[in-house]
């Protein structure tokens, strides 16, 4: 009788026990996240067009053209006078930070600017450019080129 109770219990624990009670991962603030965190997620790594971020805050995993992983926050968007604000971390093989910038403030000339993560600045029309920031009116857009990938992190 006991082994029949104990059973039951465990039935019973293990019906109401669902992965939809499960409490979602919490983001990582920007400072604490690691090469390896990156890493664990470049399968989300994309070449496609970013378009659901438009407010600072917005962190964004990277692939560069020449291999090297990192990560960047927009700091700022300023839509009315074309310009935003970032600030990036590019780490090495081992995990070391290689590159940090911050304060990095972008100004769209014509409507688009070409940024080189691997360096940490504009290379208009560049072959080594990571991104092209692009604003058409309020409408705007982060576009990886030269076969760089990106992630927007949220988890």
């Amino acid at each position: 009788m006991a082994k029949f109770f104990s059973l039951a219990l465990l039935c019973i624990f293990f019906t109401n026990c669902k992965k939809d009670n499960q409490i979602a991962a919490v983001p990582k603030a920007y400072n604490y996240i690691t090469l390896n965190d990156i890493k664990t997620s470049e399968a989300k790594f994309s070449a496609e067009d970013i378009t659901s971020f438009y407010s600072a805050g917005a962190v964004i995993f990277y692939k560069t053209t020449g291999g090297t992983y990192g990560k960047l926050r927009i700091t700022d968007i300023d839509i009315t006078n074309k310009k935003f604000s970032l600030e990036l971390v590019n780490y090495d093989d081992v995990g070391k930070e290689s590159l940090k910038k911050i304060n990095i403030e972008i100004l769209l000339s014509g409507g688009s600017a070409d940024f080189d993560l691997d360096q940490g600045n504009i290379a208009q029309g560049s072959l080594s450019a990571d991104f092209k920031w692009l604003q058409s009116g309020a409408s705007v857009l982060f576009r990886p080129i030269n076969n760089s990938l990106f992630y927007l992190y949220s988890d």
